[in-house]
Formats: C-alpha cells, structure tokens, sequence
C-alpha cells in the first residue's frame, strides 16, 4: 500500500474508535469517555495533516489516496464529532437534536464533495483561502468544545442542548459557504515560514 495512505488508514483507525468508545458507553456515557473519543478524534486530525505531508515528501500522490482521504475526512471530521455532539447533548432535543447532527454530516460530505469536483476548476480566486470552513477546522471545533466541557472545564463550562445544536448548524453552514478561510498554505514560499512548516 502506498505509503501516505498509512497515515489516512490509522486517521480512520482514530475516528472509528472515538465512535465505538461512545456507542459502547449507552446513551450517556461518562465525561472521561467523551473526552477520551475527542482525543481520538484529535490524533484523527494529526494523521490527517501527516498523510498530505508524507505525499509531497514522497511525491506518492494518487487518485485513491485522494479518495481514500475524503472518505476518511468525512467519517473522521462529519461523522464522528456529530456522532459526539449527539451523544453529548444533542439527542436531549430529540428530532431538532437529530436535525442538527444530520444537517452537519451533510454539509461535511457537500464541503469534501465540492473540494473534490474543485481541485480542476481555477473558479476559486482567492490564493491563500479556502472557500469555507474546512471538515477539519469544523470537525477540530466540534470536538474540542465537547473535549474541555467533559475535562478541563468540566463542572465549569456549561453548554445548553439548544446552544450546542445551534453551534453544530452553523459549523455545517461555515462549511458548505463561500465565506474565505485562511489556509495559511500560501506561507510554504515564504523562507522563514518554511522553517516552521517543511
């Protein structure tokens, strides 16, 4: 198997896990669960920036690992942050609750969708910026308000059902928007950058 998609398989390892932890925990499960499936989720994200990188290092891109990627982002950074926020808060709200996680996960497999049909189409002007929210930095979002409200802030930071679902409305309306989002790739030329970023 080529190499990159090492890194793209143990991103999906990461995401499958954090999902199997909650659903195996019952209907509510434990704060020390929750925040240990959102530092799954989290390495998820880690091995999801290596897998690009080890790419352009190996200069081993293909058509499947671009595919491969996708399917991993959208389970990894739509499914299983949804699945968290659900299990969290959202399924207190019954059919808005599920609205909600669905709307998400529709709108993280539109934006990986749209990326894919993009990568040929220069429609895109606007060097240095993503057009809408990425599935990672959503996805990263999600699961680190779930992470500090069941860890380090716990009993501290209190989140209402209907606030999460709205939060979790508008991450998934981040992602399908056109709204510019700096990528930040753009500092690969630059000398210094480079340091920091090769």
């Amino acid at each position: 198997m080529n190499p990159p998609n090492w890194f793209t398989s143990a991103s999906l390892f990461c995401s499958t896990y954090a999902m199997a932890l909650v659903l195996s925990a019952g209907a509510h499960p434990e704060p020390a669960v929750l925040a240990r499936a959102c530092v799954l989720v989290v390495f998820g994200g880690v091995f999801d920036l290596l897998d690009g990188r080890v790419a352009r290092a190996m200069n081993r891109y293909t058509e499947f690992g671009v595919q491969l990627d996708s399917i991993a982002d959208v389970i990894g950074f739509g499914l299983a942050p949804a699945l968290l926020a659900w299990v969290w808060k959202l399924q207190d709200l019954g059919a808005i609750g599920f609205l909600a996680t669905f709307t998400y996960v529709l709108c993280a497999a539109f934006r990986l969708a749209r990326f894919n049909v993009a990568v040929n189409d220069d429609s895109w002007r606007l060097e240095g910026h993503t057009q809408g929210l990425t599935s990672t930095m959503a996805g990263g979002c999600m699961v680190t308000l779930i992470w500090v409200s069941n860890g380090y802030l716990l009993d501290w930071l209190v989140v209402p059902a209907w606030v999460m679902a709205l939060f979790t409305g508008w991450l998934g309306l981040l992602m399908i928007s056109s709204i510019p989002f700096r990528s930040f790739k753009d500092l690969r030329v630059n000398r210094k950058a480079r340091r920091f970023l090769a």
